[in-house]
């Protein structure tokens, strides 16, 4: 699992693919009926993404797209983490997971469709009243 995985730091580009892959495998997981395994798939993928790929390599025009595209990722990762974890009744990781989702939706190169901002809130708000906290519900 990484970072055991990985001899050597992914470029940017590679930590893109490889969270890609794994929020691939986590839907294919989800839709075969395993969310632990789906959830599993969707956190390794955010481990690649925490070691904040270095986007230095890249032409400078190319970076706010790139960064875009992480940022959606995680966004992806975390709203789909959230979903599972509400599957598997782990409300505490359900809540953490939602808040992380909200948390990439607002940074400044994201670009979340209210839609799914909606969904991440749901989870949350739904998480926290199976934690019986009905305020920060």
């Amino acid at each position: 699992d990484f970072p055991e995985d990985c001899a050597t730091p992914p470029e940017a580009a590679e930590v893109l693919a490889i969270a890609t892959a794994c929020k691939d495998y986590g839907n294919r997981a989800f839709k075969a009926g395993d969310p632990a395994l789906g959830l599993e798939k969707y956190q390794k993928g955010i481990r690649y993404l925490n070691e904040e790929p270095d986007l230095e390599a890249l032409p400078e025009a190319d970076r706010p797209a790139f960064q875009a595209q992480l940022d959606a990722l995680r966004f992806a990762l975390n709203n789909n983490s959230a979903l599972l974890a509400l599957k598997l009744e782990t409300f505490d990781d359900a809540h953490r997971f939602a808040d992380a989702a909200l948390a990439a939706a607002d940074k400044p190169a994201a670009t979340v469709k209210d839609a799914d901002r909606a969904k991440a809130l749901y989870r949350r708000g739904f998480a926290s009243v199976r934690l019986k906290d009905e305020e920060a519900a």
